[in-house]
């Protein structure tokens, strides 16, 4: 490793399908790679090796995955062989403004489904920079069950956590007073959301399994409603046991039927 003479530069991404799965990409370097492809191709770009967060141990499978980066991405590095400019590392991404949106991630990956940049615009997802109701909240809808509405006020710079994948994953932490929230959202149309008052909305929108190896046990300070538009099976391998504090009521559409292999005491 050369210490005199840091050589930096800027480039964009070109190849991230690395053989090794290091992590590494192939990036072409503004002033020191010529943009005509035919004198020097894709495949003649050296891997760059992409640099790390001291929070991510980067050993034994252990810390952040390197492959976040996407084809068209800006990014920033240097060589370690300093003017021999052959062993680059990758030291961070440059957010931009949006050129052509056609092709920008090539072959390699999807467009996000929310907050996607357009073109002419800034590449920083549109929930961090504007204040809409056309991002996270159209992709929800309302059950029978009335499901508290999204805040969809923001300030930039206060969505200070939010990222979204290739796909369309999307997580988000937003800090604009009056519209704290914590959001998970899955690009099939599940989410989660904590809201500014407290307030936790989960939406399912397909099954929903749920598996407790032990013991489980709900306290529900107030009211409990559970509406089932489907059948409901209860199966109970020891006792069971109902403590109503006032009056219980039992109305059945059809049929009724109470069958014990023991007794069945009434008032007794």
């Amino acid at each position: 490793m050369i210490y005199d003479d840091f050589v930096w530069w800027t480039g964009t991404v070109e190849d991230i399908m690395d053989p090794e799965k290091l992590g590494r990409i192939k990036v072409r370097m503004y002033g020191i790679h010529t943009d005509d492809k035919s004198e020097i191709p894709t495949e003649a770009l050296p891997w760059a090796q992409t640099m790390m967060p001291i929070t991510s141990a980067s050993i034994d499978g252990v810390g952040q995955s390197p492959t976040g980066i996407v084809v068209g991405s800006w990014v920033v590095g240097f060589f370690r062989d300093g003017e021999n400019a052959q062993d680059p590392v990758v030291w961070g991404s440059i957010y931009g403004i949006t050129q052509e949106r056609a092709g920008t991630y090539g072959e390699q990956g999807g467009l996000p489904l929310i907050g996607g940049s357009e073109e002419n615009q800034s590449d920083v997802n549109k929930v961090n920079t504007e204040n809409r109701s056309d991002t996270i909240a159209e992709y929800k809808e309302n059950s029978r069950v009335t499901e508290p509405s999204a805040q969809d006020d923001r300030t930039y710079p206060d969505g200070t956590g939010t990222v979204s994948s290739r796909s369309g994953h999307h997580k988000e932490i937003n800090d604009t007073p009056g519209n704290e929230r914590i959001l998970t959202y899955h690009v099939g149309g599940s989410f989660q959301e904590y809201q500014h008052n407290g307030d936790v909305v989960d939406r399912i929108v397909a099954d929903y399994f749920q598996i407790i190896e032990d013991d489980l046990y709900i306290h529900v300070g107030k009211d409990c409603e559970w509406l089932v538009e489907g059948d409901l099976d209860i199966t109970i391998g020891g006792n069971m046991s109902e403590e109503v504090g006032a009056t219980k009521e039992m109305f059945g559409g059809a049929t009724i039927t109470i069958d014990s292999n023991g007794n069945i005491e009434l008032n007794p």
